[in-house]
């Protein structure tokens, strides 16, 4: 009662000692009428307890949340000393005690935090909560700042793949971008972020493959800007540089190969049906725009080998006189000395026949322009 009501019991103490007097004057009925007012007003003032005890409930509560540290000392005091027994009055009271240690914590951790300090002021909110694990404001605070922490993380990760998106290093960019997924694994952005690599890395290896192309291209290699031409395609199909790209390499490499004969054998041309294709193959060669060195040169070569594809050159044939000569698609030219023939140029076979010899052959090419062989043929090798 000291804690709650001091002056009344003192009141009613004083009035008790003065029916104490009465008594000792033997003042009986005015002693009777004297302790029956003082046991009447502390019996009122015990039946007060429970309204007492409900006010400091009610005071004690608002008060630790108003966070009055003196307030909620006294009234859960009060509260304690009337219930000395019930738990959660001493757990309220422990929390009063340790107030003004949380809210010094939670000064701490709030400064620290609009600094920027976010570890530390993490470090301080904890604290206040290791003092009041039911301080609701410690706790919203943590949280608070656990989320910016963890967004501050995320922001890092993000900017390092970013970082390595801009500077080429995809493997860093992708294993940034999958730690940010792993910190917020709802949010988009990694996921946009491993694309844009992806897309990225996609057009640096296409790149490098029209490179490739475009150099196979000028040296004229046709085989190796076909291959560069439809990687670039494998990647992405729908590029117009790769598909015109491709179609008129595989036009150059197809013609090469048409004009590689005309080029390669001098009899290709021999009967007119080849002589008319080398024509063709001239005419579609020369329409080729941004050609090569070589494909000029080969175009030379080709035009100059068909005019002179009906010019006859002539072969000097000499023999011992004993050996039947022939030619092939000329004729038998019989024994012989020596025999001019005039051939246009391709390639010939010319042969030797003599009783009792074994018989001899000889290819021979002519080429228009060239010094023509002189061909000997004689059968010496009996049989």
């Amino acid at each position: 009662v000291a804690l709650w009501s001091q002056a009344a019991f003192d009141e009613e103490v004083r009035k008790a000692q003065a029916a104490d007097a009465l008594y000792r004057d033997q003042a009986f009925d005015d002693a009777l009428v004297a302790y029956q007012a003082v046991l009447d007003a502390l019996t009122a003032l015990q039946d007060s307890i429970p309204d007492v005890l409900a006010a400091a409930v009610a005071d004690g509560e608002r008060a630790l949340s108003d966070e009055d540290p003196m307030a909620a000392m006294r009234a859960w005091t009060i509260a304690t000393a009337i219930e000395p027994e019930n738990d959660d009055y001493e757990r309220a009271l422990q929390r009063a005690i340790s107030l003004d240690d949380v809210l010094a914590q939670m000064a701490r951790g709030e400064a620290f935090e609009a600094n920027g300090e976010l570890d530390a002021a993490r470090e301080a909110y904890v604290a206040a909560l290791d003092l009041d694990g039911a301080f609701n404001r410690a706790r919203v605070a943590r949280d608070r700042v656990d989320s910016l922490i963890t967004q501050r993380r995320f922001q890092d990760a993000m900017s390092r793949g970013f970082g390595g998106l801009a500077g080429g290093d995809w493997t860093s960019a992708r294993a940034a971008f999958r730690d940010a997924a792993g910190i917020l694994p709802d949010s988009g952005e990694p996921a946009d972020g491993l694309l844009q690599v992806d897309i990225a890395e996609r057009m640096e290896t296409i790149a490098g493959f029209r490179l490739t192309a475009e150099q196979a291209v000028a040296a004229e290699d046709w085989d190796g800007a076909i291959a560069a031409y439809e990687s670039v395609l494998k990647l992405d199909e729908t590029l117009l540089f790769a598909s015109e790209g491709l179609a008129s390499s595989e036009q150059r490499r197809q013609l090469r190969e048409d004009m590689d004969p005309f080029l390669n054998q001098p009899d290709a041309m021999q009967d007119d049906d080849g002589l008319a294709r080398a024509r063709e193959l001239l005419v579609a060669a020369s329409r080729i725009r941004d050609a090569g060195p070589g494909h000029w040169a080969d175009l030379d070569r080709l035009s100059r080998l068909i005019s002179m594809a009906r010019i006859p050159v002539t072969v000097t044939i000499t023999s011992d006189r004993r050996t039947e000569i022939t030619v092939y698609r000329i004729g038998e030219l019989g024994v012989l000395e020596e025999r001019s023939l005039d051939l246009v140029p391709g390639r010939y076979t010319i042969v030797g026949k003599r009783r009792g010899f074994r018989d001899v052959q000889e290819q021979i090419t002519i080429v228009g322009g060239q010094t023509p062989p002189t061909v000997y043929i004689s059968c010496t090798e009996k049989v």
